[in-house]
């Protein structure tokens, strides 16, 4: 309150008072000269100054209230008609104004029509499907180059849809593949090499697309049930990495996650 009224007290003697005391003196000035025209008569000075006096006030209030503001309207015409336009925009009952301004009229977004979002999507799934395919197109170039030896011509071709259905669903159940006899126990493939396999193709895959190693040991375990019956399901989930430089088929890790390239 004190800061207040120190305030309207400084207004107050900046209005008034610098220009009473300027008032004052013209006001003296003009008395004296126009008393000693009249050999200086004291009534003729009171009288001259009190009507310079109540002049020079009245032609000051009559400038600063209304002709500076007029001044002040026409040099500013934008911001009050800014002011204007926001005083106009009275909120609803029940609204506030930032609410109010919310709802003013806002350039449209543009609408998509049918046919454009039916391409986009169209388009979103064809790179989709072509993705798979390549994944799929070096998948089996890798069963191809790697089970030949190990497998009849036959029986690799049923190997490969095996894997190729199994590229489309990960949950996908195969039909048990025979391997050829071989005479040297050394060309036989191990249970490290079954793991390798797997492991390779299903990280290619992606784990997160649902080829986890448990869905890894689960297929392959399925696919060579014959020589994959000594051990459990879940050791077999454990190692499927284990002994990465040793067997036929080596462990083959991709460089990327979207790397579909087999380097052995």
């Amino acid at each position: 309150m004190k800061n207040h009224n120190t305030i309207v007290n400084t207004e107050n003697c900046l209005f008034y008072g610098l220009p009473g005391i300027v008032i004052l003196a013209v006001s003296l000035m003009a008395s004296t000269r126009i008393g000693a025209d009249f050999g200086g008569d004291t009534f003729v000075k009171t009288v001259s100054f009190l009507g310079c006096n109540g002049l020079l006030w009245l032609l000051y209030l009559v400038l600063c209230q209304y002709l500076l503001a007029d001044l002040l309207a026409i040099c500013l015409p934008k911001k009050k008609t800014a002011t204007v336009g926001v005083l106009e925009a009275k909120p609803e009952a029940g609204m506030t104004l930032s609410e109010t301004v919310a709802e003013q009229p806002t350039t449209p977004t543009p609408v998509l029509s049918q046919e454009q979002y039916q391409s986009y999507c169209a388009d979103f799934e064809r790179q989709k499907q072509e993705a798979r395919e390549e994944l799929a197109t070096s998948v089996l170039g890798y069963v191809n180059r790697k089970m030949a030896p190990f497998t009849t011509e036959e029986n690799l071709a049923q190997l490969c849809n095996e894997v190729r259905a199994w590229c489309d669903n990960p949950l996908h159940s195969p039909k048990a593949i025979r391997l050829k006899p071989v005479s040297n126990p050394k060309d036989r493939l191990r249970t490290v090499d079954f793991k390798h396999f797997v492991w390779n193709i299903g990280a290619r895959l992606g784990f997160e697309n649902g080829y986890s190693v448990q869905v890894q040991a689960g297929f392959i375990k399925r696919l060579f049930p014959n020589e994959l019956a000594d051990i459990e399901l879940t050791s077999l989930a454990r190692s499927l990495t284990s002994e990465p430089d040793k067997g036929h088929i080596k462990l083959d890790k991709p460089l990327h996650t979207d790397n579909y390239i087999f380097h052995s």
